[in-house]
């Protein structure tokens, strides 16, 4: 009876494990998306399904483009991320929003999560974080 047990939780897991995140990137820094688009390439489950440099045009590709993560800098080329933090929370509440910045500071972070960001990483210290974050989004909720 155990050996069913654990085949029946070993399928549930290949399940959660096939559900892929389709993620929205905005980065002015193209150094910084290719390191992300290299790291991503080795998880299948992880898709960057579009980016933008500008809050512009991440405020226009918010509603134009399919998505389930946010991953947004706070400086862009020109503009701010807080804003578009704002509109992605107006649009769609319960996709998470991931903040990967240089500004590591207590009222930046303060500043994000009043916009409505969900987790807040620095680009040098904490980058290898957003992989997992990521894995952890692409589970099912039961």
């Amino acid at each position: 009876m155990r050996a069913k047990t654990d085949k029946q939780r070993e399928a549930a897991n290949e399940s959660a494990m096939a559900t892929q995140v389709r993620v929205l990137l905005i980065e002015d820094s193209a150094l910084l998306r290719e390191r992300l688009q290299s790291m991503f390439s080795q998880h299948p489950r992880l898709e960057i399904v579009g980016y933008s440099e500008s809050e512009e045009d991440a405020l226009q590709k918010l509603a134009a483009i399919e998505h389930d993560v946010l991953v947004v800098d706070l400086e862009l080329a020109p503009g701010s991320g807080i804003p578009v933090i704002r509109r992605a929370k107006a649009l769609h509440p319960q996709r998470p929003v991931i903040v990967l910045t240089n500004y590591d500071l207590p009222t930046v972070r303060q500043r994000c999560a009043l916009a409505g960001a969900d987790f807040f990483f620095d680009k040098m210290r904490e980058i290898d974080r957003l992989i997992p974050t990521l894995q952890r989004l692409a589970v099912p909720s039961r």
